[in-house]
């Protein structure tokens, strides 16, 4: 399991998204990828797009623009 902490910015959702992706399948491992959400001080908007995905790639979980919690059972089968 490979865990992200960031603040990625909204204009560059696109980019955490597809790097989290990439990181799982290079890497044959689950990716939590955790992005803040809100605006900071400076006007900066960040949309989460907090996410797991398994080491095929495929995202087994998303959450845009809210705070949320979530638990997500992984398998090594």
């Amino acid at each position: 399991l490979l865990l992200y902490v960031a603040n990625w910015p909204a204009p560059r959702r696109n980019a955490w998204n597809t790097l989290l992706q990439a990181r799982a399948i290079e890497n044959l491992s689950y990716i939590v990828g955790v992005n803040r959400v809100g605006t900071d001080d400076n006007a900066h908007p960040y949309a989460g797009d907090s996410a797991i995905i398994d080491f095929k790639g495929d995202v087994l979980f998303r959450q845009t623009d809210t705070e949320t919690v979530h638990q997500q059972t992984l398998s090594l089968d």
